[in-house]
């Protein structure tokens, strides 16, 4: 059964940051949707979900396999392999025995989604570009960011984080068509992470 709490342990503060990077060094070089068939996780729609929300629906007794729930109606394929690797963090948090908070009104709540934020961006970025928005050694400090925040300023930090990671990739990129061809799905996904 899935454990849900209000607030986590310091224990469970200081190992989430080695679970992310351990699962991130391990799958980044897959996409979303071969990392959820590796680990025979399902894909699904939901017409309740809005535009940026997914959902993990961990196995049940009449069901014994996870589902990742993506919007009905898809904003690009980019958000939803950033859903998927959003979602994959709150899988592998849980398979690491790290509790889910629910309770959105829990500042531990935003505490888990930054976690998973700053791993899909991760992710995301490596998967496209090969670009590793962090150094492993920096693992812990990367995967706080953001996680004093709630609401719009937390949207608004994720949104500068995936900026400022478009930024990075483009120092590093020497000839125009590639700059637009490498760049082009990067900042439409910024586009749609921001407040709305």
């Amino acid at each position: 059964m899935l454990e849900t709490k209000t607030a986590f342990s310091p224990e469970e503060k200081k190992n989430a940051a080695s679970i992310l990077l351990q699962n991130y060094l391990e799958y980044r070089e897959k996409g979303s949707v071969e990392i959820c068939e590796q680990l025979r996780i399902r894909i699904r729609r939901d017409e309740v979900l809005d535009k940026r929300e997914s959902r993990l629906s961990m196995p049940t007794e009449e069901r014994n396999w996870c589902v990742i729930f993506l919007p009905q109606n898809s904003e690009s394929l980019e958000l939803d392999a950033y859903l998927i690797y959003h979602e994959l963090a709150h899988y592998f948090l849980l398979d690491g025995k790290i509790a889910h908070i629910s309770f959105k009104n829990s500042p531990d709540y935003w505490v888990e989604e930054a976690w998973c934020e700053n791993f899909a961006l991760a992710m995301f970025f490596y998967s496209r570009t090969r670009y590793a928005v962090f150094p492993a050694e920096k693992s812990a400090e990367y995967f706080q960011k953001g996680t004093g925040l709630g609401g719009d300023s937390f949207w608004e930090s994720v949104q500068q984080r995936a900026l400022t990671c478009c930024f990075e990739v483009k120092k590093g990129l020497k000839r125009r068509r590639d700059i637009n061809a490498r760049l082009a799905p990067l900042v439409r996904l910024a586009n749609l992470l921001g407040p709305y």
